[in-house]
């Protein structure tokens, strides 16, 4: 009978585990009372009913709720008007250890993953292609479908940047990195491999990420260093194909150098908005917070709002040293395989955000988790 209850208790847990990747790929939020992915409010109640904790979740848990709540209090003294977003992203925070906690247990099909990875690059490299011939047509359905990706729609077509369903390009762009890497660490098909890095690189190409696609050419670097059995076959006449059509593209296409000022006038734009990454690391090293609590998530610089556009910075001044210490210890790779998966992560916790957003750290937790159940991906560092 408990053997019953056991196969029963890991087959909901797997369905919902599943449920949980698509519906982070796919599906749009729930907007009230708060704007939460319906599969998290699944996984709350998992945990309530089924999922026994143990004592080192436990007391990970009350040090993280401790550390948080430590940080509400020091906002509520000084910044009451705040207190609404810093309540948020600690129920945020707490909810991704919550994810974590959970997607520790379940047990990982790959074959099941891969195909969902398949059916969401082809998704996206069509809507990509439909976005360039009638861009105005693809933002207005998506912001019908998906409102919480409203924020910067209008900005984003001014330079034909297709962020997807997330509100800032740069969250699509790393997502289809992670995508990506865990994708050539369990897909076994040498000719679906071909199509399906041609259909990440064009979609991260046209989100203009200039982080995800830096963070794609070190992850690619890093497997061809250490494990060029998950490259596809003939895979050196593929980047000398590549290097070719790029250079002759350079020496003969007008409109290369087009979205290179493209790319040029954004990075511009950036930096008159307070967009410098060198500039607000120095600051964070002139006030790092050595506290075991911060300053909220609203963070203040000579009276004015500061955006840090980075996790480090963020974790560091608005949470203190051991929200970051245990928000590490979800996060960190345990083999070469999930190494590759970190790469473009740790490009966007370093220069732009990744826990601002539900979408990327849940599939993050999802896809370490599965390729370390890969054949093979035991290896430990």
């Amino acid at each position: 009978m408990r053997d019953i209850k056991l196969i029963s208790y890991q087959r909901l847990a797997n369905f919902l585990a599943v449920f949980s990747f698509i519906d982070m790929l796919f599906l749009p939020r729930i907007m009230y009372p708060v704007a939460i992915p319906i599969s998290l409010i699944f996984v709350v109640i998992f945990h309530l009913i089924f999922h026994k904790i143990s004592k080192t979740e436990i007391c990970l848990f009350i040090v993280l709720i401790t550390s948080l709540s430590a940080t509400l209090l020091n906002v509520s003294i000084n910044f009451s008007a705040e207190l609404s977003d810093g309540i948020k992203r600690t129920i945020q925070l707490c909810s991704f250890m919550l994810f974590y906690f959970f997607v520790s247990r379940v047990s990982f099909n790959e074959n099941v993953y891969l195909k969902i990875i398949r059916i969401f690059f082809a998704w996206v490299f069509a809507l990509t292609l439909i976005y360039l011939i009638d861009p105005s047509s693809v933002v207005g359905n998506i912001s019908n479908i998906y409102p919480e990706s409203n924020f910067i729609q209008e900005e984003n077509l001014l330079n034909l940047r297709f962020s997807y369903i997330f509100q800032d390009p740069n969250g699509a762009g790393y997502l289809y990195a992670i995508l990506l890497a865990s994708f050539l660490i369990i897909e076994k098909n040498n000719f679906y491999k071909y199509i399906y890095i041609f259909f990440a690189l064009f979609c991260i190409f046209v989100t203009q990420s200039r982080g995800a696609l830096l963070s794609v050419c070190v992850m690619f670097l890093a497997i061809f260093l250490f494990k060029r059995k998950y490259l596809p076959k003939y895979y050196c006449i593929l980047f000398f194909v590549i290097a070719l059509v790029v250079i002759y593209s350079l020496r003969e296409n007008d409109s290369v150098m087009s979205l290179y000022h493209t790319f040029s006038n954004r990075g511009n734009l950036e930096s008159s908005l307070g967009g410098g990454r060198f500039d607000k690391y120095i600051y964070m090293i002139e006030n790092i917070n050595i506290m075991p609590y911060g300053a909220g998530y609203n963070l203040f610089k000579d009276g004015n709002v500061f955006k840090p556009h980075s996790d480090l910075i963020r974790l560091n001044l608005s949470y203190g040293f051991i929200v970051m210490a245990i928000l590490y210890s979800t996060v960190h790779p345990r083999s070469k395989e999930q190494l590759f998966v970190f790469i473009p992560f740790l490009f966007g916790f370093m220069i732009n955000s990744m826990i601002d957003e539900y979408r990327l750290m849940c599939a993050f937790y999802i896809l370490m988790r599965v390729v370390y159940k890969n054949d093979g991906c035991n290896e430990k560092f």
